[in-house]
């Protein structure tokens, strides 16, 4: 019985000495990556490597030969070391498609130039990037898009310094986190383009710095928190439009660039607006070398809200503005009205600013728009008319109260003299008084001369 007993316990100690020896080797080997199983694809000369969502962390191995395109997909955890490209000659597209975890390292999407005329696409879909390190994607690439990603960060200098120039830089249908200073700098497009993209913090100045579009820069239909001055500073660009957007905050000088062609800013939503938030947006200089008349600048259909009732908006004088259907939020009082009527911007454009009224006397209903002209003009007027018309009722009530008053006083005055007026009689004797009175009855009472 003894023996069997030892037997039993030395066995359940081998038992939780293995258990507790492959948990050890488990977590040894947590770390270790493996390669991504890649297949050749004879029909397009392109490369497949499809993870099929393994739980093991992996890493694409180094690419050489003839590869026309690559095709990563359905990876938890994938791993693109720095130089994995750069073997590759006449490749012309890398697309990343449901990448849960996808770790970029410095340099890993960088493509030398092999031949000018094979340029790389990069295509990033349904992809979780954590982060994108700095210098991480440069060299030959002609497009680069974004579309349903997660981004946690991009450091500065990650998209920096691409070859030549590049066709598009294409962000929709995704949030990222944080952008640091300068983190897209440096590079020519013909089209700048972010859609229905969630920017969780703020955007610090020069986050994209130094860009040059040839085209198109459309930013539209997109979430931001606040928008530092500088933030946006392009070298020059065709067309600007700034299109249906949730703003927070435009603190200063938000966007800067030279225009050459034409500007849109419309149906976007400003919840704090800075009086020069679009004063560094300028007319390109070699405009009028093929235009003889000013650029329109479109500013329509914009809610905004403003600091104080002393808010004014900059534009470049040089533009021509197209001001139409402007909605503030905060609403404003008739004495507001005064004080905005001194502004230049707010007289010149008062037909096509629309204001809230927080004055009962003025509208019933406090939810309704009226153009500033109407407020200053007619309704402000028309609660003054009523405010002189109640203060001359009460002054005429005053003044009538007062009259009585006077009156009364003259009249109870007047009664008081004629009571102090009244006859005495002489003080003669009951005797006398008889013998005068029947003296003058009798006609007996003569003056003898």
């Amino acid at each position: 019985m003894c023996s069997q007993l030892k037997t039993y316990c030395v066995t359940v100690c081998l038992l939780l000495i293995g258990v507790n020896c492959f948990d050890e080797w488990e977590a040894n080997n947590s770390d270790i990556e493996i390669e991504a199983p890649c297949i050749f694809d004879n029909d397009d000369a392109g490369r497949t490597c499809n993870c099929g969502f393994r739980n093991e962390k992996m890493y694409l191995p180094q690419m050489d030969g003839s590869i026309f395109q690559i095709r990563i997909l359905n990876c938890k955890h994938l791993r693109i070391k720095s130089g994995t490209f750069s073997r590759l000659s006449i490749l012309s597209r890398v697309s990343f498609t449901n990448v849960e975890d996808l770790i970029l390292e410095t340099y890993s999407l960088d493509f030398p130039v092999r031949s000018p005329s094979n340029r790389v696409r990069l295509d990033f879909s349904n992809t979780i990037i954590e982060e994108i390190p700095s210098y991480t994607i440069n060299g030959n690439v002609d497009v680069i898009a974004f579309d349903n990603c997660r981004i946690g960060a991009i450091r500065a200098f990650a998209i920096n310094g691409l070859v030549d120039k590049a066709f598009g830089l294409y962000i929709r249908n995704s949030i990222i986190k944080r952008i640091h200073g300068q983190g897209l700098k440096k590079f020519t497009v013909e089209q700048f383009v972010v859609d229905n993209v969630t920017f969780s913090l703020p955007i610090p100045s020069r986050a994209f710095y130094d860009i040059t579009v040839d085209g198109l820069c459309s930013i539209t239909n997109s979430n931001f928190t606040t928008i530092f001055s500088g933030a946006f500073i392009f070298q020059e660009m065709n067309s600007f439009r700034l299109q249906g957007n949730f703003i927070e905050e435009l603190s200063g000088a938000s966007f800067q660039m030279p225009v050459k062609e034409s500007i849109i800013i419309q149906d976007n939503k400003v919840l704090s607006l800075s009086s020069t938030a679009f004063r560094a947006i300028n007319l390109h200089s070699t405009y009028f070398n093929h235009h003889s008349e000013p650029m329109e600048f479109a500013f329509i259909s914009n809610t905004i809200d403003i600091p104080d009732v002393s808010f004014t908006l900059e534009f470049d004088s040089r533009f021509r503005m197209k001001i139409t259907k402007i909605y503030f939020l905060n609403p404003i009082s008739c004495a507001g009205a005064e004080v905005l009527s001194h502004s230049a911007f707010i007289i010149e454009n008062g037909d096509s600013l629309l204001f809230k009224v927080d004055d009962s006397t003025v509208t019933e209903d406090s939810n309704d728009y009226f153009a500033f002209t109407h407020i200053f003009s007619h309704l402000c007027i028309k609660a003054s008319y009523l405010l002189y018309i109640i203060i001359g009722i009460v002054v005429l009530i005053v003044l009538a109260v007062i009259i009585a008053v006077i009156v009364t006083v003259l009249v109870l005055k007047k009664r008081r003299k004629r009571q102090l007026n009244v006859v005495m009689p002489e003080g003669k004797t009951y005797r006398e008084t008889q013998i005068v009175m029947q003296i003058e009855h009798a006609g007996l009472l003569k003056t003898d001369l």
